[in-house]
């Protein structure tokens, strides 16, 4: 077969992507670790979304790609987030001290996804005033904002990641009630506990990529990010993201997308397949994500088990975007990322 021949033959199978697809793969992205992947920003889009359809549903999309996306401003801190579990903590380390307006940028560079970064921006502020980024006192902080703070501290503590404990995680945060988000989402959230089966799933990794999965086909993106561009916009945020993880190496991503492109046009690849190596570019390296941040500032050598975590930064990218069992279009993208 000759190379033209061989070139539109790969162009028809093409990996599909979607921008909500990638979104969720994001939110997985900002969890993984080498030895797995925290979901906390999936169990807080899905919690979010189910406090938002009580009491209000309006919201609820944007409150459950706010969700996916609500941490991703925090990737390159000293630790991941969820282990900054004192507001003295958070506020000393400037890598989650600035994460909400980092993410609220990131989401704010997606058509339609304005709303979601308002949440994103707000979700630390507190119903008395002493939050942060900008100290706003009661409903100075949309209703949005109050949903996803309280989903991602009851996750944080450790509610929905075990049945059993649920009820005794939830009252260690009860007297939060009133000073950081108001009764009203406090109510909704422990209503929201009659549904026993959908705590079930938040508590069981393997279900949940079916839980997003099914999430993302009720709640579509707005119909501005619903396209190939969009799309293509969402794949940017995964360079922007590794850029963000070791700014030593900022731009590597975009420029070995460029390259691959430029290459692939070079050796007589139709457009679209050197778009797709464009693509392949923009996420290559997104499975350094997993890695601990010390070990990338790291100035000496690397101990063996830390070498061994560097070396699995590219079955990391593998695992993210595979992370949806009904995405093959993003799995295949993996796979030519680090052929």
């Amino acid at each position: 077969m000759s190379r033209k021949d061989q070139s539109h033959a790969d162009t028809q199978e093409q990996p599909k992507l979607t921008a909500a697809q990638l979104l969720a793969a994001l939110g997985y992205l900002v969890d993984v670790t080498p030895g797995g992947c925290y979901y906390h920003a999936w169990r807080v889009a899905l919690v979010s979304q189910r406090v938002a359809a009580a009491i209000a549903p309006e919201v609820q999309r944007d409150i459950f790609y706010a969700g996916l996306l609500h941490d991703a401003g925090a990737v390159g801190a000293s630790k991941h987030i969820t282990r900054y579990i004192l507001m003295r903590d958070q506020i000393e380390d400037v890598h989650v001290r600035t994460h909400t307006q980092r993410g609220a940028a990131l989401l704010n560079w997606l058509p339609g996804m304005s709303a979601a970064a308002q949440f994103v921006a707000t979700h630390h502020e507190w119903w008395d005033g002493r939050g942060y980024p900008d100290g706003r006192v009661g409903t100075m902080t949309p209703l949005g904002g109050f949903i996803l703070g309280i989903a991602t501290t009851a996750d944080t503590v450790g509610c929905f990641r075990s049945v059993s404990n649920l009820r005794s995680s939830l009252s260690s945060i009860a007297t939060m009630t009133g000073h950081v988000w108001p009764r009203e989402v406090w109510t909704a959230l422990v209503r929201s506990m009659e549904d026993a089966e959908f705590y079930k799933t938040l508590a069981d990794p393997s279900l949940l990529p079916a839980a997003i999965s099914q999430k993302l086909k009720e709640l579509p993106v707005p119909e501005e990010l619903d396209n190939d561009e969009g799309a293509e916009r969402t794949l940017h945020l995964f360079a922007a993201l590794v850029d963000l993880k070791d700014p030593s190496t900022a731009g590597h991503s975009l420029r070995t997308a460029r390259r691959a492109k430029a290459l692939a046009e070079y050796m007589g690849y139709s457009e679209a397949d050197a778009h797709t190596a464009y693509r392949a570019g923009l996420v290559h390296d997104c499975g350094r994500l997993g890695i601990d941040t010390h070990i990338l500032n790291k100035a000496g050598r690397l101990s063996e088990k830390e070498m061994n975590d560097v070396r699995r930064h590219a079955q990391m990218t593998i695992e993210t975007l595979s992370c949806l069992p009904d995405a093959p279009g993003m799995a295949a993208l993996g796979r030519i990322a680090v052929a």
